[in-house]
């Protein structure tokens, strides 16, 4: 399975993309609001941003995966790694759980 295909079958599985985006979204309005004027972002820009971010923790997840997959190659392996035991669940859930911080909040 390649990774457009991992995305594409994670995304059907689970709902945390849009409470990873929405929190996504409220950081990079965080941060932009502390860049001059000038050089800020507009909407369509932090949610280019914000789809960046996602595809970053979905390849990373890949990569994880595909370490413990004996045929990365055959798409059913990865299904039954996804499917088993509520392994989606438990991935689902660390999304949501996801925070981000600013310097302010340091």
């Amino acid at each position: 399975m390649n990774l457009n295909e991992f995305i594409n079958y994670f995304e059907s599985l689970t709902t945390a993309k849009a409470d990873f985006c929405e929190k996504a979204t409220v950081h990079q309005q965080q941060l932009n609001a502390e860049r001059a004027p000038a050089r800020r972002w507009n909407q369509a820009e932090i949610n280019v941003q914000v789809e960046k971010m996602w595809h970053e923790v979905l390849e990373q997840l890949y990569r994880n995966l595909k370490n413990t997959i004996t045929n990365d190659q055959n798409p059913d392996e990865w299904r039954k790694r996804l499917d088993a035991d509520g392994f989606t669940d438990e991935i689902d859930d660390s999304i949501r759980e996801i925070s981000f911080e600013t310097e302010d909040d340091e």
